[in-house]
């Protein structure tokens, strides 16, 4: 016998419950990428006040981002059975209750963690480029060789080590 609250719980779920876990989802991925962006001109100004902000903002949207995550899951194992379900496999899982909504919210998912992914390799990369050239000015101030060359993008340790 089911029990009354898992059957209201069970009821008042459905597909377009999914869509809106995964909006929510993206939304936060899109604050992050703005975030992101803030933190880069942090960076490129010299701004850091904007750089801690950018960190704290960060951190936060990901604490958020984790539970909105875990909403979908739950969400996911309510009407699929399977809450670990991968987002490409939503389709198997889901049957009939995968619906055109369900589709494009996925579908905006998938876009907008692609433009975050590539903002976070852009701010890596500006944070090893600025990192490489504040060591260099600091040698050039101390009066310190500058030792060999090195691209900012290259692994720290040479091979073999």
């Amino acid at each position: 016998m089911m029990d009354a609250n898992l059957a209201r719980r069970t009821d008042a779920v459905d597909a377009g419950t999914l869509a809106g876990a995964l909006d929510t989802e993206r939304g936060l991925l899109a604050e992050l990428g703005g975030i992101l962006r803030r933190q880069r001109q942090g960076l490129a100004t010299d701004d850091i006040d904007a750089v801690d902000a950018s960190v704290f903002s960060t951190n936060r949207v990901i604490h958020t981002l984790g539970e909105a995550r875990r909403r979908r899951r739950v969400v996911l194992g309510i009407l699929g059975g399977n809450a670990d379900a991968r987002l490409d496999e939503l389709e198997r899982v889901l049957g009939p209750e995968m619906t055109p909504a369900v589709i494009v919210a996925r579908e905006r998912l998938w876009t907008e963690a692609a433009v975050v992914a590539r903002e976070i390799d852009v701010n890596r990369r500006v944070l090893r480029h600025v990192m490489h050239d504040r060591n260099r000015r600091r040698e050039v101030s101390a009066g310190t060789p500058a030792g060999p060359h090195r691209n900012p993008n290259s692994s720290p340790v040479p091979p073999g080590r």
